[in-house]
Order: structure tokens, then C-alpha cells, then sequence
């Protein structure tokens, strides 16, 4: 395992988990997380996979709204099950970025 440094990102035809250290896809089952947690983030890579085109574009402004809320929600969940040892950013599909700190984001 590389680093306690990831962030959550969906690409096609890889888990939504990266190592932050040198941009490596890596697999949920990597880290220290619930069962229901892993779950969670392969149904949202899932989604990724058939929401979003080639383009990274999405059917509708309201798919991309929820594929977000829900991007950021498992970013929640998992910065909380992996605790202060470990940095977890995420890459917001609607800013285009990665941000580290929730307060990145407009609310």
C-alpha cells in the first residue's frame, strides 16, 4: 500500500480510488473500510460507467447534481472510517478539480 494519501475519483474501467502520491488507480479492497463502504463506492463507480459519455458528459444537469451529492457523501463516509491518519481528497466531476477540505466547495 502506498501512502495514507488518496482520493476518490471515477474513471472508466477502474475503481474510484487513487493514490494521491503518484496518480495510481488502486482498489477499495486496499483500505481499511467497511464492507458496505466498498460496496458503496463500486455502485458509485458503476454509475460513473453509465451516466457519463466518453465526454464526461451527463444525460442531464440533474444526473451530474446527484452523481456528485453522492461522490461527496462516500468522500464523507470514507474520510470518517479511515480517521485523521489518513488524507482523503476527492475529485469533484462539477469543478473539475480535486479538492482536500470540504470548504473547497460552493455550497
Amino acid at each position: 500500500m502506498s501512502g495514507r494519501e488518496i482520493y476518490l475519483m471515477c474513471d472508466y474501467g477502474t475503481q474510484p480510488v487513487w493514490w494521491a502520491e503518484n496518480g495510481v488507480g488502486g482498489s477499495v479492497d486496499e483500505l481499511p473500510l467497511s464492507a458496505e463502504t466498498r460496496s458503496q463506492l463500486l455502485a458509485w463507480a458503476a454509475r460513473y460507467e453509465s451516466g457519463a459519455t466518453d465526454d464526461r458528459e451527463w444525460a442531464s444537469d440533474r444526473e451530474l447534481d446527484e452523481f456528485e451529492a453522492e461522490g461527496i457523501r462516500l468522500w464523507g463516509l470514507v474520510r470518517s472510517e479511515l480517521g485523521s491518519e489518513w488524507r482523503v481528497g476527492y475529485h469533484s466531476e462539477i469543478e473539475g478539480r480535486r479538492v482536500w477540505d470540504p470548504d473547497e466547495l460552493p455550497t
